[in-house]
């Protein structure tokens, strides 16, 4: 999975950023210790695809946040399975 920008953060699709940032905000807060968060990116080649997004910060032992871990997973092909099932259900 090859996504366009420099992390998943940079690579989200500009219409799902705003979640994204108030989850961040709130976590360097210390009111929630991870977040996770389905959101759209833009892969290199230009198309959108879905992924799970997972961020955790770790912090120092004064409980000041020193960096953040993200994993993203690839969750286009199910989103697209579940679209095609929701189509057949009618």
């Amino acid at each position: 999975l090859v996504l366009a920008g420099t992390g998943p953060f940079a690579a989200a699709a500009p219409d799902d950023f705003a979640g994204d940032d108030a989850l961040v905000r709130r976590a360097i807060a210390g009111e929630i210790p991870h977040y996770e968060l389905e959101k759209r990116y833009l892969h290199r080649d230009g198309r959108v695809i879905w992924g799970l997004l997972f961020v955790s910060l770790v912090r120092n032992a004064g409980g000041t946040p020193v960096y953040g871990v993200a994993q993203v997973q690839d969750m286009t092909e199910r989103r697209r399975l579940e679209e095609e099932l929701r189509h057949s259900q009618k």
